[in-house]
C-alpha cells in the first residue's frame, strides 16, 4: 500500500530511513530502504533528510517496504518551474542545473561566489572571481583567432618569455 510520512531518522551507511506515518497517529516505521536511480555499476546515491515528506510503498503489516522518494509541498516548493530542467539544489546553497531547451549546464557554489555555465554554442562563462589552476603543462590551442580581453589590463607572469612556431596541440592518448 502507498503511505505518506515524514523521515524521522536516517542511516546513510545502509541507505535506509525510518518514517513517521501521517495517518497512523505518528507511528514510526521499521528501517526502510531508499530507492536509488542506479545501484550497480554506475551508481547514483542520495538520502532524504530528517523532516522531509516522502512516499512509501509498504506491505499490509507496515513491516516491509521502501521509500519511493521525496514529495514537494506548499511548505517545500519545487526549486524550478520548468519541464526542460534537471536541477539539484543542496542545503548549503550549491546548485547543479542542465536546461535541455537552452542546452546549458550551470554549476553555482554557495554564496554566489562562483558560477560556471557551459553552453552547446561553445561558450564557457565564469561568474565571480576566478582563479584557474592547471597542474602540469597547459596548451591553449586556437585553430583560428585567440582573443584575450580585459576592461583594465592583461598581466602576464613568467620567468622568461619564449616564442614558438605554431604547431597544433594534440590530446594525450589513454
Amino acid at each position: 500500500m502507498l503511505k505518506f510520512g515524514v523521515v524521522s531518522a536516517t542511516d546513510p551507511a545502509t541507505c535506509r530511513v525510518r518514517v513517521q506515518y501521517q495517518d497512523n497517529e505518528g507511528i514510526e516505521s521499521y528501517w526502510l530502504a531508499v530507492t536509488q536511480r542506479q545501484a550497480y555499476g554506475t551508481r547514483d546515491y542520495h538520502m532524504p533528510e530528517v523532516g522531509e515528506q516522502v512516499a512509501c510503498l509498504i506491505d499490509e503489516h507496515n513491516e516491509e517496504g521502501v521509500v519511493l522518494g521525496g514529495i514537494y509541498s506548499a511548505a517545500d516548493p519545487t526549486p524550478v518551474d520548468s519541464q526542460d530542467k534537471r536541477h539539484v539544489a543542496f542545503k548549503d546553497g550549491a546548485q547543479f542545473e542542465y536546461d535541455a531547451a537552452s542546452h546549458r549546464a550551470t554549476v553555482s557554489l554557495p554564496g554566489g561566489q562562483v558560477r560556471l555555465t557551459v553552453g552547446a554554442d561553445g561558450a564557457v562563462e565564469i561568474g565571480g572571481a576566478a582563479v584557474i589552476v592547471v597542474h602540469g603543462d597547459c596548451d591553449i590551442d586556437s585553430r583560428s583567432v585567440l582573443r584575450l580581453r580585459a576592461q583594465t589590463r592583461i598581466e602576464t607572469y613568467t620567468p622568461d618569455s619564449r616564442s614558438y612556431p605554431y604547431a597544433p596541440a594534440s590530446l594525450p592518448s589513454d
